[in-house]
């Protein structure tokens, strides 16, 4: 058991210091024409590759993200090759309220009061993601764009898809302020229900083995009770940790208490003797 226990919490930050993946396929007419990788680092930080082709053209980016703690950008730097082979070698920084940006094609910086987020002239789909995301935090569901403009989202629809048990919820968003129209977006939120899947029958199965049979139904249903209340404080936490000290803290404060609660998960498991069961 002492092994075990080991295992557990080596197991548990180990995935605390992994990076996430998400693989995206890009469709045109039904029809897969290219990818996207975004892999999210343990301290925020973003990486994206994006490439697709259509009638034998398409982008090849490669962008590196710090988010600021508002959900715009930090620092942003894009690479590749455009839709029509073009070089791409853009980048912008905020230090302070001075922000800086330089493309092939322009360069400036100016004084920013507030929340803003720069629009590179070739972006991957998750940067308009990245837009979605700032404006709904933003008061009044406005922020700045850099160089210039204004930028807005608005929730269109919540909707969910897949087979049952298999249930993804996405939301189609529509950004105002990148160009004459709207540009539109599905927000997928597939990573929340990996966790879940993962862990809830087994906790539920956890408790009814430690538990004694006759009070399982009750038991289990605090069980429950606990993890509602637990979720609520987190999630209140968490956003006030990314607003007032980083992004990458929420995600510090969940491995650590994700490894303290498998050690301890562990202790108790090693001490607890196994419950008298009912007679058949």
């Amino acid at each position: 058991m002492r092994s075990f226990a080991l295992f557990c919490a080596l197991a548990v930050a180990g995935a605390a210091h992994a990076d996430t993946t998400l693989r995206y396929t890009v469709l045109y007419a039904g029809k897969p024409s290219g990818s996207q990788t975004t892999v999210i680092a343990d301290d925020g930080s973003v990486r994206v590759s994006y490439t697709h082709r259509n009638n034998g053209r398409g982008p090849d980016l490669e962008e590196e993200i710090v988010p600021a703690a508002d959900g715009t950008f930090s620092r942003y730097r894009l690479r590749g090759k455009s839709t029509f082979g073009a070089v791409l070698d853009e980048r912008f920084t905020i230090r302070g309220r001075r922000a800086s940006w330089q493309s092939a094609s322009e360069r400036g910086s100016v004084e920013v009061p507030g929340p803003a987020m720069y629009l590179p002239i070739d972006g991957s789909p998750e940067v308009n993601a990245m837009i979605v995301r700032a404006t709904r935090r933003a008061a009044g569901g406005r922020i700045a764009a850099l160089p210039g403009g204004e930028l807005q989202s608005t929730q269109l629809v919540l909707h969910r898809i897949g087979a049952p048990g298999q249930e993804r919820q996405v939301a189609l968003h529509a950004i105002s302020g990148l160009g004459l129209r709207p540009a539109y977006v599905w927000l997928l939120f597939a990573a929340y229900g990996i966790p879940l899947a993962m862990t809830e029958g087994v906790g539920k199965a956890f408790v009814s083995n430690m538990v004694p049979a006759d009070r399982r139904g009750s038991l289990i249903g605090l069980y429950q009770t606990a993890i509602g209340l637990t979720a609520v404080v987190a999630s209140v936490l968490a956003g006030q940790l990314w607003d007032h000290v980083n992004p990458a803290a929420p995600f510090v404060l969940g491995a650590s208490t994700g490894i303290s609660a498998a050690v301890l998960l562990a202790v108790l498991a090693w001490r607890t003797p196994a419950p008298a069961r009912l007679p058949a």
